[in-house]
């Protein structure tokens, strides 16, 4: 992340705030991969298991285009990914870490829920 920053020249004004962001955001990923890795017996089942996941977090972005439209769409609204583009328009804006602490706490209970499934699966993997 830190290269693809220095390529597309990406200095933000408040790197503190986008650290932590990404930081938290690179855990719930990890979090998401192991559980996928769990429920799959190999890495072709993992690949095509990821399928779905790739296409929520990234559609996401674009399905907020269209929350006007369909109001169901506004639970895009609380992607991790989404929480991302808001934090690096806040931090542009000026604002501090008092106004991105909603953003960085949905962020935190997506990683907290994607941990404590991958606690249970991981568990009941182990029984099995």
């Amino acid at each position: 992340m830190i290269l693809c920053m220095i390529l597309i020249d990406y200095s933000p004004a408040n790197i503190s705030i986008i650290t932590v962001a990404m930081l938290l955001s690179t855990l719930f990923y990890i979090a998401l991969g192991t559980l996928i890795g769990l429920f799959a017996k190999s890495v072709m089942e993992a690949s095509v298991y990821s399928f779905p996941a790739i296409g929520i977090f990234t559609v996401g972005t674009f399905v907020r285009l269209f929350s006007e439209q369909y109001p169901i769409l506004k639970i895009a609204h609380y992607l991790p990914n989404i929480q991302l583009v808001d934090i690096a328009l806040k931090v542009e804006a000026g604002k501090g870490f008092a106004n991105v602490l909603p953003e960085l706490s949905i962020i935190l209970l997506w990683f907290i829920i994607a941990m404590i499934v991958t606690v249970i699966v991981y568990k009941k993997r182990m029984v099995d």
